[in-house]
């Protein structure tokens, strides 16, 4: 999605009405992205590529900035040096561009004052903030431009500020005496994709030559519609026939170009991270799955392995070298002889081939209810990593979700595990998500462990247990359950969808699940940390959306943020 010079010019009236005078009290970023805070309203600028912008941030929302990894040094180092106490002079648009810039006030004693600018410039890949002195003096970019990578200009410290290359067209600078056609063809201070398309609803009539011009002088004192044209966002005064008028204004768009694309790059590359990870423990699995598999297979065969290499070291004597296969005689269990066909490795002498048969009856002597036995529990395991990594896409809150990736890079590397065991002490709670329901709290695990969490040490013995029958899923609690019988129906049907959204069968029309009282849940003995067994349950059927019709909002910070406005 992009954006022009004509909403970049209503953001900068916009924060100017409401920034002016207010002072800077500290300013963090990281590698791309800056956080001027203040005492009720907070700058955020970010120049990724994918999400270059400006807007604000309420105090709740920049306690979110800690998941895009804050620096200390470059850039917000400068900034936080000569910036903090600063008063915000001026916030205006440079020459009908996407660039804003922020004059900015301080005092450093005496009545002495120091002036300084910082220019955001919002051109994609090339974006770029730049800190000026009063004179004009880079004194720290974000991104260093040197003379042999931009022949036009240099962006370094100590270097006189030089603007990008200035847009070719005609101004609307003197708009009563403009040609509307002729600047639609060729505009400063508005974007290519916008005055194409108000060119086209010229040419079919849907708008008057004099009607442009008019909503032109609107939209350069302030007025205007956001909406979208294709996957362009901007602003005109009117909505277009090819528009998709936005309830959103600039500040909150911004918000989400900038903000939330910045967040939720960094949760995708969690997601791609736990995936990677658990898809790889999956793989490992398989094989261990497969092993055991031809270990069942060949455990009626072990004990013929064993016989083969008695009879060999029982007839050392009589086999001759480089034979590769001979009948010898056995005494079998009731003392009579038999004749006994063996393979042999002619390349190896008759004791070797009698080892290797003594060693694959090693390798699959077992007894067969314990490899059944641990090729269920090893089956039950890799559904878990399956239903893990299902939820790994419908977790939000990136901390739970960073917190979950944690916890899968524990299971497939050994030395991160033995890191784990000891800051146990210092562990969060295991991964679950919250849902406040009236007077009841929902309970969602999200892996085993926290399956094992909610379940057996959150849960009281009269809270209700939730899981989709017979499939993998998370477990699911609602403590508290209403006394009044309306809500409780309610309350159990939240629960139930839930259930069958985390779990294997999501994508399903609906599912049924299985719920109990919390007392009437016991965890299998030998099992893994979430498997358990239960009784006098009934049963529900419900899809997997139904919660979200039921329930307003989770209680979870990032939930809460995406929906604050200011």
């Amino acid at each position: 999605m992009g954006y022009g010079p004509e909403l970049v010019g209503a953001l900068s009236k916009e924060l100017s009405s409401l920034l002016e005078g207010k002072s800077i009290s500290k300013i963090e970023g990281g590698k791309e992205w800056i956080l001027l805070r203040m005492r009720d309203k907070n700058i955020f600028v970010s120049w990724g590529q994918e999400n270059f912008g400006v807007t604000l941030l309420s105090t709740k929302q920049t306690l979110l900035c800690k998941e895009l990894k804050p620096i200390r040094g470059g850039l917000p180092l400068a900034l936080n040096k000569y910036l903090s106490g600063g008063k915000i002079k001026s916030i205006r648009q440079e020459k009908m561009d996407r660039v804003i810039a922020i004059d900015i006030r301080r005092f450093v004693g005496a009545g002495i004052e120091n002036e300084y600018t910082v220019i955001i410039e919002l051109m994609g890949r090339l974006s770029n903030v730049i800190l000026l002195d009063g004179e004009g003096t880079i004194i720290e970019p974000a991104r260093h431009v040197h003379p042999d990578v931009n022949r036009y200009r240099s962006v370094l410290p100590g270097q006189t500020y030089v603007s990008p290359p200035p847009v070719q067209g005609i101004s609307p600078d003197g708009i009563e005496r403009l040609n509307i056609i002729d600047y639609l063809k060729n505009p400063i201070g508005i974007g290519k994709k916008l005055s194409k398309n108000l060119l086209i609803e010229v040419e079919k009539g849907s708008l008057t030559q004099d009607e442009v011009l008019f909503d032109l002088k609107r939209m350069l004192n302030g007025e205007g519609i956001v909406q979208d044209i294709g996957d362009y966002t901007s602003i005109w005064p009117r909505p277009l026939e090819s528009g998709k008028v936005l309830q959103e204004g600039t500040i909150e768009i911004f918000r989400r170009i900038s903000f939330w694309r910045a967040l939720e790059r960094v949760r995708f590359k969690l997601i791609s991270e736990g995936k990677k990870r658990l898809s790889k423990r999956i793989k490992s699995l398989n094989r261990h799955i497969e092993g055991v598999s031809r270990q069942l297979k060949m455990i009626d065969e072990a004990e013929v392995f064993r016989i083969k290499g008695e009879t060999i070291l029982s007839n050392l004597h009589v086999i001759p070298s480089r034979t590769p296969e001979m009948e010898l005689p056995y005494w079998n269990e009731e003392g009579r002889e038999v004749k006994l066909s063996v393979k042999l490795n002619p390349d190896l002498s008759p004791s070797a081939n009698a080892a290797i048969y003594f060693k694959k009856y090693k390798k699959y002597a077992a007894d067969e209810k314990s490899v059944l036995a641990h090729r269920e529990k090893v089956l039950k395991e890799k559904e878990e990593m399956e239903a893990e990594l299902d939820n790994l896409d419908r977790i939000e809150d990136i901390g739970l979700l960073r917190q979950m990736v944690s916890e899968i890079s524990g299971k497939s590397d050994d030395a991160t595990r033995d890191k784990r065991r000891k800051k146990r002490k210092e562990e969060k709670e295991p991964p679950h998500i919250r849902y406040d329901f009236q007077d009841s709290l929902i309970l969602v695990g999200l892996n085993e462990r926290g399956n094992r969490h909610v379940t057996f040490r959150m849960a009281g013995p009269d809270d209700i247990w939730f899981h989709i029958h017979e499939m993998p899923g998370s477990h699911v609690i609602l403590k508290a359950p209403p006394k009044d019988q309306v809500l409780l129906d309610t309350a159990i049907r939240i629960c139930a969808s839930l259930a069958v959204y985390y779990s294997k069968g999501a994508n399903l029309p609906s599912s049924s699940v299985d719920y109990t009282s919390r007392k009437h849940v016991r965890h299998i003995q030998g099992a893994g940390p979430a498997q358990v067994t239960y009784k006098n349950s009934d049963s529900i059927t419900v899809n997997s959306d139904l919660w979200r019709e039921l329930l307003k909002e989770p209680t979870r910070d990032h939930e809460e943020e995406r929906n604050e406005n200011s």
